[in-house]
């Protein structure tokens, strides 16, 4: 019974999003053991990339809990592995960094720039529904308290 109906649902959702069930499951039950990270990996070969995954953790933590999703982020941080030769950003410190994030680091934030001192960055995570977005603040980067 429980193969027909796997399969049967396979067929219905396709093995791209059937392979994020079990990561939503084992995330908001608090599993994070190797066995979550199997299914990371299988959703990986099955084609969903870091950036979806992002989105995914980020809206079950909202449902499930940050703790539980922060052990997740780390442990697809170690599945969708980005060599620093694949990291578009040219200065060293960028890539390293980039390296130890889930998320992207994202473009110049020019939009917001009058606020702060220093440089920081904006990454769209998911648009719909409610935007959500990663921002990455440079070393030594600070909020400025008025701008005229």
């Amino acid at each position: 019974m429980g193969k027909k109906f796997k399969g049967m649902y396979m067929q219905k959702c396709g093995l791209r999003n059937g392979s994020l069930v079990p990561v939503t499951v084992l995330l908001a039950q608090g599993l994070t053991d190797s066995s979550l990270k199997y299914h990371l990996q299988n959703a990986k070969n099955h084609g969903v990339t870091q950036k979806e995954i992002a989105a995914v953790i980020t809206h079950a933590a909202f449902y499930a809990g940050w703790p539980k999703a922060w052990a997740v982020f780390n442990l697809a941080k170690e599945v969708w592995e980005t060599g620093e030769g694949d990291l578009p950003y040219e200065e060293e410190g960028m890539r390293a960094h980039a390296k130890e994030m889930v998320f992207p680091i994202g473009a110049p934030n020019d939009s917001f720039a009058q606020y702060f001192s220093g440089r920081s960055f904006l990454a769209p995570i998911s648009t719909s529904q409610v935007g959500i977005f990663n921002v990455t603040f440079e070393p030594g980067c600070s909020k400025l308290d008025y701008v005229a």
